[in-house]
């Protein structure tokens, strides 16, 4: 809710001099999709009919960042939760390819980087990457 967005945006705020604090900002998304996934439990329950038909949400997490976490090993943390809890989280990197001490950096606390050199690419390499996401969720699901 609203709430929950100023949380998040104070915490993206308080960054915005360096070292992102890109772990509170997946928290509060990990608190947030706990809270949808209970909520469509829920809604299961009610109506038994939504089960046999296979509904239920796929979650994605695509994060974008243009330097370091200050705080990888948090960051590490929360996506190893979210990975945990069936979340797969991916990371765009806006950064040249040729800077492996920042993708090398990067790949310590997310499970999946890919580097942007070019902010133009941004979408399309994005949307690349999350349709492969809901491609997947869906030949398991199968």
């Amino acid at each position: 809710g609203p709430k929950e967005q100023i949380t998040l945006y104070r915490a993206l705020d308080a960054g915005a001099g360096g070292g992102t604090p890109d772990h509170l900002a997946l928290g509060q998304l990990g608190v947030a999709i706990k809270k949808s996934a209970q909520e469509e439990e829920e809604a299961r329950k009610k109506k038994p009919a939504l089960g046999k038909h296979g509904w239920g949400m796929r979650r994605f997490v695509i994060t974008t960042a243009d330097g370091e976490s200050h705080n990888p090993t948090a960051v590490k943390r929360v996506n190893d939760q979210l990975t945990q809890d069936g979340i797969p989280v991916d990371l765009l990197l806006i950064a040249s390819g040729e800077d492996e001490d920042l993708i090398a950096s990067a790949k310590l606390a997310y499970p999946s980087v890919t580097p942007v050199s070019n902010v133009n690419d941004l979408a399309q390499i994005g949307l690349t990457k999350l349709t492969q996401r809901i491609k997947k969720a869906f030949e398991k699901k199968i």
